[in-house]
């Protein structure tokens, strides 16, 4: 499945039950008057693995799950 989202373009394949992978490529989360250089603004992504039904990419960030590797 491709699709473009509200924050970019998202690509997932494969059955989470099983195995799939998710791709991400998104807009920089700080807007656009970050001091990021162009090439740093434009490279912001998510990744997420699944293997037998656990995303072996979720963890912990300030008490908060997060669902993807960024």
């Amino acid at each position: 499945m491709t699709a473009m989202t509200v924050n970019g373009w998202e690509m997932q394949a494969g059955d989470p039950a099983e195995f799939a992978f998710r791709l991400s490529l998104l807009r920089n989360p700080h807007g656009e008057h970050d001091r990021a250089t162009p090439e740093e603004a434009h490279s912001w992504g998510a990744f997420s693995l699944w293997v037998a039904g656990e995303n072996l990419c979720a963890h912990l960030e300030q008490g908060q799950v997060i669902e993807s590797a960024h």
